[in-house]
């Protein structure tokens, strides 16, 4: 029988070494606690010897991480003396199928036990609405020594989340003062973007690029931070124009680059960033816009016009002028919708299409009732519209309006022009 006994503890051990367990957890350690339950589970269940990965295994058997959401990290972010992990779970990883709320803790060995050294949901945060850290979910980005203080530094993304929905996404650097304190610096904080850790001329910097990896990808436009202090000191930006999303280039040998990635129907990333970048002389510089930007056409004389919205912005002499506002309300100039499609005609006559309709800006705005998502000003001054008719299985639509008339022609119908503009109004469906 103590054979027995003996063969039974031999593979007993030898399974907890096999599945990240070399340290024994204590014998309360509970098979599956609840979710509320997590932290002190986790704290009874670390023997004095645990790695990241036994740490982590626990929590995969547990369900409260995957390889999307969660993770656990060594670290030396805190001054006084002994291990430490970097903890990020979710406790509802079961019950929600997308963004679920998650948890970040910092654990350090104290003497032979593992305690608590800080929880996220203890800071007040910089948030729009000062939400609680517990309602977001995290993902850790990088772990270097940026502050210089010989220590890691922890940079963490966050997203205030619903559980199904995330509306702010915030990026926070933790870093350790005083002994067993840490501080949360948030930077950026009302821009999406990601953010990681670099070196940059033998200093420790922090890279910041506009966009996700679902909308534009990272490096679109890369803004480099130095810490200095107590705070971060932007010190140079750069462009990728491989991700921009429109480009344009006028007379004076300026650039300008868009990154929001819309669909014909004017839809974007929730929040942004919304905006154009300049480029000149090797300058780069942002232009606010507060809408997505869909359409950027130029003039030979170096004149640009921007489809933001459901507006239209006009920039020419280095002088903005607004000819419709970007808002998308009832009764705007151009129609109801966003504008997807800018054409120029002669003596500065600027048309303007949307999904549901086509506007004519001569100094005053007229409309007409025209599915307009493309245009092509033809050389005798009528203006060709391509657009979809909102009816299943139409199968339109070419639109030619030509003094204030217009004629409607299916996609498969003959069109009554020259076969070279007929092959550049086809071009537009």
């Amino acid at each position: 029988m103590n054979d027995l006994v003996k063969w039974l503890a031999l593979i007993t051990i030898g399974f907890l070494l096999a599945t990240g367990c070399s340290d024994l957890p204590a014998a309360n350690c509970p098979e599956q606690p609840p979710a509320a339950d997590t932290v002190p589970a986790l704290l009874t269940c670390l023997g004095t010897e645990a790695t990241a990965a036994e740490a982590e295994g626990l929590l995969r058997n547990w369900h409260r991480i995957d390889d999307e959401w969660g993770e656990v990290r060594s670290i030396d972010l805190l001054p006084a003396p002994g291990d430490e992990l970097v903890v990020a779970y979710h406790a509802d990883l079961q019950s929600t199928a997308w963004d679920p709320q998650g948890t970040l803790i910092v654990l350090q060995q104290v003497a032979d036990q593992w305690e608590v050294a800080f929880d996220a949901a203890t800071l007040e945060t910089a948030a729009p609405n000062g939400e609680p850290w517990e309602n977001w979910a995290y993902r850790v980005l990088d772990v270097a020594d940026v502050t210089g203080d010989g220590r890691d530094d922890v940079l963490v993304k966050l997203a205030f989340s619903s559980g199904t929905h995330a509306y702010f996404t915030h990026n926070a650097l933790l870093t350790a003062h005083d002994a067993g304190q840490l501080q949360a610096t948030f930077l950026e904080a009302e821009q999406e973007g990601a953010y990681h850790i670099g070196e940059v001329e033998g200093k420790s910097l922090v890279l910041f690029a506009t966009g996700d990896d679902v909308y534009v990808g990272e490096g679109a436009i890369t803004r480099t931070y130095a810490f200095a202090g107590d705070t971060f000191v932007q010190v140079g930006q750069a462009i990728n124009p491989n991700r921009a999303t429109l480009a344009a280039r006028l007379a004076d040998g300026s650039t300008w680059y868009a990154f929001d990635r819309v669909d014909v129907l004017g839809g974007t990333s929730v929040g942004g960033p919304y905006g154009l970048y300049r480029l000149q002389d090797g300058v780069l510089t942002h232009v606010p816009v507060p809408a997505p930007v869909q359409v950027l056409q130029t003039t030979p004389e170096g004149t640009l016009y921007v489809g933001a919205g459901c507006g239209l912005l006009r920039y020419r002499e280095g002088v903005w002028e607004e000819l419709a506002a970007p808002a998308c309300v009832q009764g705007s100039p151009i129609g109801n919708g966003p504008v997807t499609a800018v054409a120029l005609g002669e003596d500065e006559v600027v048309w303007a299409g949307t999904p549901y309709s086509l506007a004519r800006y001569d100094g005053t705005w007229h409309v007409f009732p025209i599915n307009a998502t493309q245009l092509l000003v033809a050389p005798d001054g009528s203006v060709w519209a391509a657009g979809w008719s909102g009816r299943a299985g139409s199968g339109c639509c070419f639109t030619h309006l030509r003094a204030g008339e217009w004629v409607t022609y299916t996609y498969s119908a003959p069109l009554p022009v020259a076969p070279e503009l007929e092959r550049a109004i086809r071009a537009l469906k």
